[in-house]
């Protein structure tokens, strides 16, 4: 074999190895590429997630601080002329009156509103006066001893029991009505998906 037919069967064989080289190469660029894209996704659906959950959790903690901290708008509401619900007279001192028209105002069964709208319940007419946005609530106040307590003939519970399988979060705050110390739980929920657990 002459020197020439030597060199050009190592260009071949070179150029082979070259071909399959380069095909490893497009091969791993490709999978660092998908794991890139795919690690990328993740941290973007993480990211989210956590601000829908912030979201979420800072909603619920101003609405639980407003209603036992706040006197609402006007000072001395009733359902008649109320545009923010708060149930204080001074903070975490509840207003019995107050109360007593929250419940009828959040009232789920109730289909007598001021949306001039019988075709909606009370709660679906004024829950947008607590600064809910889009999430659905539910307020229970208790005695210290875990007891609902009745006000006016009235359980002292308003909104919409959450279903079992939604996101939610409850928000417990403490006050005083009638120099009663209660327990407030305030349920925030939505058919959304907030958190994924």
């Amino acid at each position: 074999m002459s020197y020439q037919g030597l060199s050009s069967a190592k260009r071949a064989r070179k150029g082979q190895a070259t071909s399959w080289e380069f095909l490893l190469a497009c091969l791993i660029f490709f999978f660092t590429l998908a794991t890139a894209i795919s690690l990328w996704k993740s941290t973007t659906d993480r990211i989210s997630e956590s601000e829908r959950f912030n979201v979420f959790d800072d909603t619920a903690v101003n609405v639980a601080e407003k209603l036992v901290r706040t006197r609402g708008a006007p000072e001395n509401w009733t359902r008649n002329n109320v545009y923010v619900v708060g149930l204080a007279d001074e903070p975490r001192m509840l207003n019995r009156s107050k109360v007593g028209e929250f419940l009828v105002l959040m009232n789920d069964s109730s289909f007598v509103n001021t949306c001039n709208d019988v075709s909606i319940s009370n709660y679906k007419c004024n829950k947008n006066l607590l600064g809910v946005g889009r999430f659905d609530f539910y307020f229970n106040m208790t005695d210290i001893n875990g007891t609902t307590i009745v006000l006016n003939n009235m359980t002292c519970k308003a909104g919409q029991t959450p279903p079992f399988d939604v996101d939610q979060i409850t928000i417990p705050r403490t006050g005083i009505l009638d120099g009663t110390i209660v327990r407030i739980k305030l349920t925030l929920w939505s058919n959304y998906t907030v958190v994924n657990t």
